[in-house]
């Protein structure tokens, strides 16, 4: 008999109400509320979950959708503080509806109102919307989507915004009050318009972009307090040596580029980095030819791949990355091209390096690092006593 009652001991509903919150709050909305027919306990714990997470995934129309979203605010406890919202717009192509920004709005009202007796005091700390649909008349909406987190006092306590696929102008709506608790900003598929896009955002500590672009006149990246910034991939729009990037405090940096022979790179000012990563791309199809408004001769690629090089000259850990659909050797290595005149005579601007390491997607087990390049990373006096190169496979480090 003891041993069938342990059995039947729930331990998960025995946890006070704040851990259950937590762990509910990993999963979206719909999946929390399933929760409340497991038993009385459970009925309405999920009322006072703090995260919103809404995906359009699985509703087949964009009623559907609004009516969920609704319904779920309706029924929460209105006193419940909402730290974290999570809205995804994914329809899996099942409806084409043109959506607008009244659910995203609604929830951001409701996630002010519900926090305190007189409303607008806003709690929310983590911030992420997601695949909008791609219909023109939505992006002219959804560009009030900033002004949509001004207007409910959200950004006085947001310390991280997740955008994607969100044509945004960032720095018209922020400059007046700014985004002070704001740490962490990740856009991805964003498109921007402003010089400075991120002048809204004096606290930011670390920037992810990937796949974003702006005005052909390109961006500035100047972070007082920035530690850590990724970009990858940017559009070709904004890859032509106009990003620039001043950051006092930067000790990590990664770029990531589509092709190994690109017309320039960000020009950097990194006086306090550590560590940098640069992920090349080398596959044929990506070598445009001459003509191409696109083109860059292999001796215009290795003078901006020099420069970028200089501006990573305080860096103490470097990894380059080279992604590859065929099997790279001695003879087709990226790194053979560039044993050219320009290398070998270039001085390693290097100061405080200790070690390199290059990826391979398929490096070949007798691939081999020239000794052009090892020179021109750690100069003259190369001891491999402190410091190192190593050439790893991606998906098997240190194959060798």
């Amino acid at each position: 008999m003891a041993e069938a009652a342990a059995v039947e001991i729930d331990r998960l509903s025995d946890l006070p109400d704040n851990i259950l919150h937590h762990v509910l709050s990993f999963l979206d909305t719909v999946t929390i509320v399933k929760t409340s027919i497991l038993s009385r306990r459970w009925r309405c714990l999920w009322k006072d979950v703090p995260v919103l997470c809404f995906q359009r995934k699985g509703f087949r129309s964009k009623l559907g959708f609004e009516e969920h979203v609704n319904r779920i605010l309706a029924n929460r406890s209105h006193h419940a503080t909402v730290r974290e919202i999570r809205l995804d717009y994914y329809s899996s192509g099942l409806s084409w509806e043109e959506p607008d920004a009244k659910v995203f709005d609604s929830v951001l009202r409701y996630a002010a109102s519900s926090q305190s007796p007189g409303g607008m005091i806003s709690r929310l700390h983590h911030l992420s919307i997601r695949n909008p649909p791609v219909f023109d008349s939505f992006y002219r909406r959804f560009t009030d989507v900033i002004a949509s987190i001004c207007t409910h006092r959200h950004h006085e306590t947001l310390r991280t915004l997740n955008m994607h696929g969100v044509d945004v102008a960032l720095v018209p709506m922020t400059a007046a009050s700014g985004f002070q608790m704001l740490t962490t900003l990740q856009l991805r598929s964003c498109e921007f318009h402003d010089p400075d896009p991120f002048g809204g955002f004096p606290c930011l500590n670390h920037l992810k972009l990937f796949n974003c672009t702006s005005s052909p006149s390109g961006f500035a990246v100047l972070g007082p307090h920035l530690v850590d910034l990724e970009i990858d991939s940017p559009f070709l729009s904004v890859s032509d040596g106009l990003i620039r990037v001043s950051a006092p405090k930067l000790k990590s940096f990664r770029f990531e580029d589509q092709n190994l022979r690109s017309r320039g790179y960000p020009t950097l000012d990194l006086p306090a980095l550590d560590h940098a990563t640069i992920h090349f791309h080398w596959h044929e199809y990506l070598l445009v030819a001459p003509g191409c408004r696109s083109y860059v001769s292999r001796e215009g690629s290795i003078r901006a791949r020099l420069n970028l090089f200089g501006d990573l000259h305080n860096a103490e850990s470097l990894i380059l990355c080279f992604d590859s659909s065929t099997e790279i050797t001695d003879q087709n290595s990226p790194l053979t091209e560039w044993k050219s005149p320009l290398m070998e005579r270039a001085a390693s601007p290097f100061t405080r390096l200790k070690a390199l390491r290059m990826q391979f997607k398929k490096p070949s087990p007798t691939l081999s690092v020239p000794k052009e390049v090892i020179r021109y990373f750690f100069g003259d006096s190369f001891n491999p006593l402190n410091k190192s190169a190593i050439i790893e496979n991606m998906d098997n480090p240190f194959i060798h």
